[in-house]
């Protein structure tokens, strides 16, 4: 595979749902997270984000080690690589041999995260995002060294304020202000379905690496969710200016 992951958005980025808890984890549990994470990466999707913050340390490291393992075999779309991130937790993601760490908006600086990796004996840069919810987050988290970042609500979501279509335009047009119109590293995260990518895709300018991310699609069906993402990105018209 080729690439490499510093400055790259991901394309299609699978979620974990987060309901793995140490309270109620088995075998079972971290085995569906493996199943979709694999499922995932095989339909298309070039990056997993491990999302479980009710895992003791032990148990989170297990279940890393395992999604890396399980898509380390994958060829990515058109050769890019696949990379695995490990929610805030730098010493799990060098420990379990992850790509890198993505970090919540009131969370770790991206470069608390690079400083950390390097410390730690991490090989070459890790793959860094960010969460934001605002253009200013957005341009912050980027110009703070987040590889990209993602923004949202872009559409419903249980218990968040969603941004819409408007909102989310108006928010990507304030960060390419504050970025001083320079290309965007981000993807939509939020209530995005594979019809949104059509609409999604004229809001990228032509240098923008950008993509979409979901958590809901990936848990019903991963590997019908990547094929249908991966399919409407393919069909969305790309911009032209």
């Amino acid at each position: 595979m080729s690439g490499g992951f510093r400055g790259r958005a991901p394309r299609l980025l699978a979620i974990t749902p987060g309901t793995v808890s140490t309270a109620g984890d088995h075998p079972a549990a971290r085995d569906d997270v493996v199943s979709l994470a694999r499922q995932a990466v095989r339909a298309g999707a070039d990056a997993i984000q491990v999302r479980e913050p009710g895992l003791e340390d032990g148990a989170l490291l297990d279940l890393v080690t395992r999604v890396v393992a399980a898509v380390s075999d994958v060829q990515g779309p058109s050769g890019v690589d696949i990379g695995v991130l490990v929610n805030d937790r730098v010493d799990v993601a060098l420990a379990a041999g992850a790509q890198g760490v993505h970090v919540r908006s009131d969370g770790l600086e991206p470069g608390d995260v690079r400083r950390a990796w390097r410390a730690g004996g991490g090989a070459g840069e890790p793959w860094v995002g960010a969460s934001t919810h605002s253009g200013d987050e957005l341009a912050r988290a980027l110009e703070r060294g987040a590889d990209y970042a993602t923004l949202g609500p872009w559409g419903e979501t249980p218990g968040k304020s969603t941004l819409g279509p408007a909102r989310f335009a108006a928010e990507l047009a304030r960060a390419r202000d504050l970025s001083g119109g320079e290309a965007l590293r981000w993807v939509a995260l939020g209530g995005v379905e594979p019809q949104d990518v059509a609409a999604l895709s004229l809001l990228a300018r032509p240098a923008d690496s950008w993509g979409v991310a979901a958590i809901r699609p990936f848990v019903d069906d991963a590997a019908g969710a990547a094929a249908r993402f991966g399919l409407a990105r393919t069909e969305a018209s790309p911009p032209t200016g």
